[in-house]
């Protein structure tokens, strides 16, 4: 798709004989169809620069493909700017920036709203201002699916030797895309921010349960130093005390293999699918080329044995296979999967893979000193 289509799939779908999204706000309904328009007919270049020197290094802002214009120093830890931020591009609230660093998804740069205070970029960005027929927000949710992005940008920049961007900033503005009037610009705006905030609702719930739960298992395992939980369900408050084990005493290593040709992308694990923070797997997205590999069951516990403080361990729910950088731990006769996740899906653990993790760039676990946990 060329920059002239960009934006024909805007919402649920854009057709390009109606002009008109399939899904739309319904006081818009009998509002027309949408024009195509040049994005410099939506945007200028203000062109302004810091050379009153109003902001320094601290003002200076990184363009985050997650997150957009946030302030350098906040988001990496410290500011990247060079001697003299006197040359900058100076950056209002509302304005777009266009960056030309390459991201996976968005290969030919990616262009946001600074939706935060006013600051400062450097020369290496574009910075532009909505005209009177463009609203920043809407713009910046626009460009923000990656589809709309590509299909805007590809055909306008150039790729240089070196993976660098082979466009001026007049020539990012002569892309056509299709858009509706000012106000219903707005009102998409407004409710896809309404949805946003409701995410955000939601998220900050997740991770209250998130911490009552970090809670809850501080009181039903035993903390380092004691036997017994400081809660126990009251069917088993008087069966005695727990007993100490260690992991090789619970779990071992399964040797068995299973053929690479038996399985399909939803059932093989590596380290490159096992998601950080616990967080479970994704499909992966090739299958090695070797003929076998190690085989896991439902109820095994698959850990990532590269940079262990990744904290990629996973329960398996069913049957797969696993690369020879997982681990596949499967419990004894006596111990509950379900159960022991929770005992090694914690900081402890990884503090004790890693303590004895050889490698610098790529720390393995040592096995047989996991087994000791």
């Amino acid at each position: 798709m060329s920059s002239e289509d960009a934006g024909a799939s805007v919402g649920a779908g854009l057709p390009l004989q109606g002009l008109v999204p399939k899904l739309r706000l319904p006081e818009f309904r009998h509002a027309g169809g949408w024009q195509k328009r040049k994005l410099n007919e939506l945007l200028f270049e203000p062109k302004q620069r810091n050379r009153d020197l109003k902001y320094g290094t601290e003002h200076v802002l990184s363009v985050s493909g997650e997150y957009g214009c946030v302030n350098q120093i906040a988001f990496m830890g410290r500011s990247y700017a060079g001697a003299s931020v006197k040359e900058y591009h100076v950056v209002e609230s509302g304005d777009i920036v266009y960056t030309k660093s390459p991201l996976k998804a968005s290969p030919f740069g990616i262009i946001k709203a600074n939706k935060g205070a006013s600051g400062i970029v450097s020369t290496l960005y574009a910075v532009y201002r909505p005209t009177e027929l463009a609203d920043a927000a809407y713009l910046d949710y626009f460009f923000s699916r990656n589809h709309n992005l590509n299909s805007y940008l590809q055909p306008i920049v150039r790729k240089g030797a070196k993976n660098d961007m082979k466009v001026n900033n007049d020539a990012v503005l002569s892309g056509t895309i299709w858009i509706p009037g000012i106000r219903e610009q707005q009102k998409i705006a407004e409710f896809l921010q309404s949805c946003d905030m409701l995410i955000a609702a939601e998220v900050e719930k997740l991770d209250a349960l998130k911490d009552h739960k970090k809670g809850l298992m501080c009181q039903v395992f035993p903390v380092p130093g004691e036997i017994n939980p400081r809660a126990r369900f009251p069917e088993f408050e008087s069966t005695g005390d727990w007993e100490t084990k260690t992991l090789g005493d619970v779990a071992f290593y399964s040797s068995d293999r299973v053929r690479v040709t038996n399985l399909g992308l939803d059932s093989y694990v590596s380290t490159e699918n096992l998601l950080q923070e616990y967080a479970g797997v994704r499909p992966a997205a090739t299958l090695p080329t070797v003929g076998y590999v190690s085989a896991f069951v439902a109820g095994d516990i698959l850990i990532s044995n590269i940079r262990p403080y990744l904290e990629k361990i996973w329960l398996a729910p069913s049957s797969g296979g696993a690369s020879n950088d997982v681990l596949v731990l499967r419990p004894r006769r006596g111990t509950n999967g379900g159960y022991l996740i929770y005992q090694l899906q914690n900081a402890r653990f990884i503090a004790h893979v890693m303590k004895s993790a050889k490698g610098m760039k790529m720390p393995r676990g040592d096995t047989s000193a996991i087994l000791q946990y």
